[in-house]
């Protein structure tokens, strides 16, 4: 129905990528599941509900398991997880559209009117916010029949992570125009963290479309007990595998992980996965969380929230140094640590062990150390022994604290954002110079449609960690300013010049068989847009050229090339005998948009 590129696959609760995902445990959450229960099913319930809450509160938690219990009883209608740093989990522009296709499968009548809306203009997916909501949510919604007395549950997860701030609250309004609504009863729940702008936009929603808990308000006590549970359960996990005493680890010590955990559900997960890792003994692993208990001036558990940054230093200096490390040691340790969890916890999408070392150009002698590094992380990432699944962060809270050097406070474990970005734009460029090239996949035969292309051969010849440089190399550049831009090779005969040059026909030929060509014209349009800012002050000669015409051109182009992957394009444009300066060379390449 909606093309694949306009889609965001991996954001529903129940996608591959989310398949590890924690729900409550038992006779936890109660009185707030219970809450949340009777929302969703009273038929006078005001359409949103907003969770509030700090990070590491048990969010996502809640929401994955609202989002499996009603999905089991038929009423869920969509899910939409975002995830700060992971490409289209992270983009407004995706998120209705992704909701409507989900919608879309819960009734044959929505189904249909949905098909209808984007059969009478297939742009709506590139059009406003205002737009998509209308003509693929609201107007199918209304157009329900018989639907008067069932419930459709819409859950949002992480609202706060929506890359582009502006569009949260442009999201919120038009979510609460569902209050409306009288062919079915919509509930939505949204999480997110307390943050500024999003308060600004829950509050301007009508209060009669909204209600809201802040979960760090719950009574201490009702927290207290609900972590109580999920710590005696992970520990009796720990203490059957290794076979410990049966009486271990004590009431008493769990009585003190409870009060250091301050509230935080995430604290409590990263204290029992560092204790249950696999490589060295959980008893002596708790006995360096009683340790630098002792060691502090001032107990944890008389600040509300814990002391997650601490949680996370200690970690990191048990799991990457040691004991009794050299400080010579240390420095190439902690190099090795920037080298391979800097990118991890920036790039926009998941990738493997194989992949990254891929990305990152890490040779096979040093691939079996990035293993081993990334390994010995295993409270705060997930690096599985299967070398083709992917690496994911288990908790965002340890992204921001290896970001935020004034949390970090250590200049081994903070991460230069900038720095790595430079660094991934350079990665991603010397990929797609190395393996690109025309006919990728060998067709040879102008005019094979896309779609005819088997997927095992775009797999093949376009291994993840290319479509990953093809599809977000601008993007990381995007984020860095003028001057890292240039030192990156945003300038003449750089490394960006060089790659256009040489290879921009085959990276639109690589996107068009990953279905992304819709992304290359507006990464296209964003390279133009850097070039323009940054290099005000050089002279290109545009007088041989209408830019806008050309423009227009190449745009219909690939957007036919889109569906058909035509040879001929690449005689065209390649047997083009028209001088042009350096400069102007690479402005026409940037001139589609």
């Amino acid at each position: 129905m909606l093309p694949d590129g306009f889609l965001a696959e991996s954001a529903a609760f129940n996608s591959f990528s989310r398949q590890h995902e924690p729900k409550c445990l038992h006779k936890t959450r109660v009185d707030l599941l219970a809450k949340l229960r009777r929302w969703i099913d009273s038929p006078n319930s005001k359409c949103i509900f907003g969770l509030k809450g700090m990070a590491g509160t048990g969010k996502s938690t809640i929401a994955h398991t609202i989002a499996s219990e009603f999905e089991k009883l038929g009423k869920l209608g969509a899910s939409f997880f975002f995830s700060r740093g992971k490409g289209e989990l992270e983009n407004a522009a995706k998120f209705f559209p992704t909701i409507a296709s989900q919608l879309a499968k819960t009734s044959s009548h929505l189904n249909r009117s949905i098909g209808e809306a984007i059969a009478a203009d297939r742009d709506i997916p590139k059009q406003s916010l205002d737009i998509q909501w209308q003509k693929l949510i609201l107007f199918p919604l209304k157009k329900l029949e018989g639907w008067q007395t069932r419930t459709l549950v819409i859950v949002i997860d992480a609202l706060d992570e929506c890359r582009d701030y502006k569009t949260i609250g442009v999201i919120l309004r038009l979510l609460a125009e569902a209050k409306d609504l009288n062919t079915v009863r919509l509930r939505i729940l949204l999480t997110s963290r307390p943050e500024f702008l999003i308060d600004v936009g829950f509050n301007k929603i009508p209060l009669d479309a909204r209600e809201d808990l802040v979960l760090h308000d719950i009574d201490q006590s009702v927290v207290d007990h609900d972590i109580s549970i999920f710590i005696e359960h992970e520990l009796a996990g720990i203490q059957h595998d290794f076979h410990l005493p049966k009486d271990w680890p004590g009431d008493e010590r769990i009585k003190h992980l409870v009060k250091d955990a301050g509230g935080l559900f995430i604290y409590a997960a990263t204290i029992c996965r560092f204790i249950g890792d696999d490589l060295r003994d959980p008893a002596e692993r708790l006995e360096k969380i009683e340790e630098g208990r002792k060691s502090r001036q001032s107990p944890l558990h008389l600040r509300k929230g814990g002391d997650l940054p601490k949680l996370y230093k200690q970690i990191l200096d048990y799991s990457v140094f040691g004991v009794n490390c050299s400080e010579d040691a240390k420095d190439e340790l902690a190099q090795r640590f920037q080298q391979y969890v800097g990118p991890i916890i920036l790039i926009f999408d998941l990738l493997s062990v194989d992949s990254l070392s891929k990305l990152l150009s890490v040779d096979s002698r040093d691939k079996g150390d990035m293993k081993a590094a990334l390994r010995k992380l295993g409270s705060v990432l997930d690096a599985p022994e299967k070398e083709d699944s992917p690496i994911r962060l288990l908790h965002p809270s340890f992204r921001d604290f290896l970001l935020n050097k004034q949390a970090c406070q250590d200049d081994y474990f903070w991460i230069n954002e900038k720095k790595v970005q430079e660094g991934l734009v350079k990665n991603c460029l010397q990929v797609m110079l190395k393996d690109l090239k025309k006919d990728i996949c060998g067709l040879q035969k102008p005019g094979t449609l896309v779609s005819e292309v088997k997927s095992s051969s775009i797999a093949r010849d376009l291994p993840s960690h290319v479509q990953y440089a093809c599809r977000y190399w601008v993007d990381h550049l995007q984020l860095l300013d003028n001057h890292q831009r240039e030192k990156s090779g945003l300038c003449d005969d750089g490394i960006v010049h060089v790659f256009l040059q040489q290879h921009f026909l085959h990276w639109l030929e690589a996107l068009s068989l990953m279905k992304e060509i819709s992304k290359g014209v507006k990464m296209v349009s964003m390279l133009k847009s850097m070039l323009e800012v940054s290099h005000s002050n050089l002279s290109y000669t545009v007088r041989e050229v209408d830019i806008a015409v050309y423009s227009l051109i190449i745009t219909l182009i690939c957007s036919l090339w889109s569906r058909m992957h035509n040879g001929l394009f690449f005689t065209t444009v390649q047997s083009s005998k028209r001088p042009h300066s350096k400069c102007t060379h690479l402005l026409l390449y940037l001139a589609l948009r």
